[in-house]
């Protein structure tokens, strides 16, 4: 059979005469005739394929012989202090010592504290121990000997990471209403110092106001959809709820809210230093209390750090590399290197991205369809890494014993990106939660200004390829982090798309797969993506491309492919129990009666697979109403993922049962 068959099926002459823009046609063109594309723009004719894809590429992990003790070897830690080895060699530091600048703070102390100016490689003091070194207090106006400056009762790495709410280590801050804003902030909003929801809508300011919402606008019918979500445990809500009961003058009159529960310190944000203030005696603000995370990595086996992920990932391709085996799994990584630099600390190297293959045949090119999954554009969605984790343990570990699943992995060949996002899914479960974006710092001299959204970020209508006018006027502007007003950039826009499209080394990465950028000894190890699944929570919602209003040139699905994607969305929503939106999302208002309002999205990676490459590309927001248990109460909002391993696991079943929907369609 033809290799290329499969994409010759999706080319159609109504679909090459359309007016599309030219990575569309070349995409079209190229696939069609098993052109490599190898780069951004870049084809060459058949018969002369270079050696290697100029620039980044996908290489092989090897898993067998002295593979497996070199410090090349995913997740692998000789030192045993937090920072990967592949990690200090990218970053210089001493992977066989624990504290490589012999400063009395281990590399990994100092990794995870890069943010607020330790250094690796050079000797820092912190004579306060408050998590801010003292050159760094110096520099901030602070005092190194104290750690809460200002007396306000807030210690000052609290009031420095949470400077966006309000709070300032320098200057007494107050918040009256114990919502998280500071009331210096509240009164430049126009929000009430005194009300913890001052339009009455059931979303409290500080979590409108992290959505880049207006506390005092229009009130959020339902919140923002998977925008707005708690991190923090029911035990933080209901002590922030405790503290939040009096009223202002009752708390004064207290001096202050209730005192914090200690039992909870290491739920908050950093608690290498922030359960350290604690027990002395400092009391978090609730803008800490409200970026808690539910324990995520120290709770035994709920969500795993990225080396833990890296680990499981060599284990898996090592057991089922054909040594002794059955050969199924081949892992790949991105050669070009992401960049975890945020708050001006010195470029660091980032994490490794990593990718699988599963295939009844891994180390050949065979012509059977393609299907691609993805996990973690948003470093919060935790629960999606589960998903791609638990995808590649169901086609493996059931290969031998289930006839459904060896028919699928001998008749397809599946490729999956875990994690998509690591730099910021690392941050996320080590020490803050409500981190979406990657960890890049695009301009050093505006430090409080980091981080691209991943999933805004790829080549179909990036919105910098929209006029400024036409940006202000987009359906949902601000979702695609853009100034309404102006049609500008907004940097601190947790949907920031980054200055251009594929600006980033991990939607590069992405790409990559799709082009069938590699290192290998195939003439090509991708012919064409088939179908595509990027998971993200929450929702309980399956959709498929074009999924916004309309700019031109044609931004609909062609005619032929409507039914057919109908059909795929339609059996992956049957088999998770979800809802299918075909390319309604931004006309959402409930999910299973539960308010779920939708919005428009321009740059992400559903259009961008189907304007490239004519991939069905397919759009999960998991975690459903029913997985949750029923709408929230109050002014309780969602969370994004499950807190007990029970309920992460029941819905990590679910997905797979999609994913496996979606192999069994394809082609549809």
């Amino acid at each position: 059979m033809d290799p290329h068959v499969f994409r010759a099926r999706r080319v159609r002459p109504t679909a090459l005469a359309r007016p599309t823009p030219a990575s569309h046609r070349s995409g079209f063109v190229a696939l069609a005739l098993g052109v490599s594309l190898l780069g951004a723009g870049c084809a060459q004719l058949p018969g002369k394929l270079a050696s290697k894809p100029p620039g980044s590429a996908w290489g092989v992990i090897p898993t067998t012989g002295s593979a497996a003790g070199a410090p090349d070897t995913p997740g692998a830690d000789r030192d045993r202090d937090g920072v990967t080895d592949d990690r200090e060699r990218a970053m210089g530091s001493n992977s066989e010592a624990a504290d490589s600048d012999q400063d009395g703070f281990g590399d990994g102390f100092e990794d995870r504290l890069g943010d607020f100016g330790y250094r690796l490689l050079q000797a820092d003091s912190d004579r306060d121990r408050d998590g801010l070194p003292d050159a760094r207090e110096t520099a901030l106006g602070t005092d190194p000997a104290a750690p809460d400056s200002d007396g306000d009762g807030w210690g000052d790495f609290d009031e420095e990471l949470n400077g966006y709410f309000g709070f300032d280590p320098r200057v007494k801050t107050a918040d009256a209403d114990f919502d998280g804003l500071g009331d210096g902030l509240e009164q430049r909003l126009g929000s009430s110092p005194a009300r913890v929801d001052s339009n009455g809508d059931g979303i409290g300011d500080f979590l409108a106001y992290s959505a880049d919402q207006s506390p005092v606008g229009p009130k959020l019918a339902g919140g923002l959809g998977e925008l707005i979500g708690i991190t923090y445990s029911p035990a933080m809500a209901k002590a922030l709820q405790q503290a939040q009961l009096p009223s202002a003058s009752a708390r004064a009159a207290k001096r202050g809210p209730a005192a914090f529960p200690a039992e909870l310190a290491r739920e908050l944000p950093y608690p290498d230093v922030t359960a350290a203030q604690v027990a002395r005696g400092l009391r978090p603000t609730a803008a800490l209390m409200q970026r808690s995370l539910y324990n995520p990595h120290n709770s035994p086996g709920l969500y795993p750090s990225y080396a833990e992920i890296e680990d499981q990932l060599f284990k898996l391709a090592a057991t089922y590399d054909g040594s002794p085996g059955p050969a199924l799994v081949r892992l790949f990584h991105w050669t070009g290197q992401t960049q975890d630099s945020c708050a001006g600390r010195d470029p660091r190297g980032g994490r490794r991205i990593y990718a699988v293959k599963v295939s009844a045949n891994p180390d050949s090119n065979d012509p059977e369809p393609e299907v691609a999954f993805l996990g973690v554009h948003h470093a919060r969605e935790l629960m999606t890494g589960i998903h791609t984790m638990h995808l590649l343990r169901t086609l493996t570990d059931r290969y031998a014993g289930d006839a459904a699943i060896r028919k699928l992995v001998d008749t397809r060949e599946v490729w999956v990106i875990p994690v998509v996002n690591p730099n910021g899914y690392d941050r996320a479960v080590a020490n803050q939660l409500d981190w979406r974006k990657n960890t890049r710092l695009e301009d050093k001299q505006d430090p409080k200004r980091c981080g691209i959204d991943l999933n805004r970020n790829y080549g179909f209508e990036h919105v910098t390829s929209f006029p400024p006018a036409q940006r202000a006027a987009l359906p949902d502007a601000d979702r695609s982090g853009v100034d309404p007003a102006t049609g500008n950039l907004v940097r601190e826009s947790d949907m920031y798309p980054g200055p251009a499209a594929f600006s980033e080394v991990e939607t590069q990465a992405v790409r990559g797969l799709a082009h069938s950028q590699f290192l290998t000894r195939q003439r090509r190890e991708v012919d064409g993506l088939v179908c595509m699944l990027s998971w993200h929570s929450y929702g309980g919602v399956v959709g498929h491309p074009m999924g916004h209003v309309a700019v031109p040139p044609n931004t609909n699905l062609d005619p032929p492919d409507v039914a057919p994607y109908n059909a795929l969305t339609g059996a992956m929503a049957s088999a998770a129990g979800y809802l299918n939106v075909k390319d309604g999302y931004p006309a959402l208002t409930t999910v299973d009666s539960c308010s779920y309002p939708g919005y428009a999205v321009y740059g992400d990676s559903n259009d961008w697979f189907y304007k490239d490459g004519d991939t069905y590309s397919v759009l999960i927001e998991s975690y459903s109403v029913a997985e949750r248990g029923g709408c929230p109460v109050g002014s309780t909002p969602y969370v994004f993922y499950p807190q007990d391993v029970a309920k992460r696991d029941a819905v990590a079943k679910s997905n797979t049962e999609a994913a496996l929907a979606m192999l069994r369609t394809c082609p549809p």
